[in-house]
């Protein structure tokens, strides 16, 4: 966008915006034993919004106005942001626009700094996954849904699952290269 921000409509910021955590932040949590703060802010066309934190999930409309964005809440409160060419910046957090993530490939869980390779989940382009460890297998389908990880099996140890019977919702961090599920971390190999 080389043109000032003002001359684009609301549609033109139409995108998934994660919030970038601090790398300090993010050591802190770590430290505490607590989860890392995450938060999204996905802006539809018809100038449309879902904003969610990890904890709360509220949607509603929005409007761009000289650069700036504002969230219109459904009990009329209202939270404005400035808007650059590659985010939102909501007094003191920056969400940053994101660009598609890619999962395709094997992810591992790590260790410590160690991968465990006897441990893989392996995303394939047609949007199938297959998870091998000693003794385990399934397979099934993945999405990216409002910023999370969708795991949708299809098959456990060669027994067929109703799809969406087993469902699992998985938090990415916010650079996109790892996620957990249950206590295992996983990053790409």
């Amino acid at each position: 966008m080389s043109l000032a921000l003002s001359t684009f409509a609301a549609d033109d910021f139409v995108g998934a915006y994660r919030l970038v955590v601090p790398d300090e932040v993010r050591s802190l949590a770590k430290m505490a034993g607590k989860q890392e703060p995450s938060g999204w802010l996905r802006l539809n066309k018809g100038r449309r919004f879902l904003f969610e934190d990890g904890t709360l999930k509220r949607e509603g409309d929005y409007r761009v106005e000289g650069g700036q964005l504002t969230l219109s809440f459904p009990d009329r409160a209202e939270m404005s942001g400035q808007l650059s060419e590659k985010g939102i910046k909501f007094g003191g957090l920056y969400y940053e626009l994101q660009s598609s993530v890619d999962l395709v490939g094997t992810w591992v869980v790590r260790k410590g700094e160690l991968p465990d390779r006897s441990i893989k989940l392996t995303f394939k382009k047609d949007g199938s996954f297959q998870f091998v460890c000693v003794g385990a297998k399934s397979a099934g389908k993945y999405q990216l849904e409002n910023g999370k990880l969708v795991l949708l099996w299809t098959t456990v140890d060669s027994e067929p699952v109703e799809l969406g019977s087993m469902r699992k919702e998985l938090r990415l961090s916010s650079d996109g290269g790892s996620f957990d599920i249950d206590s295992y971390h996983y990053v790409k190999d």
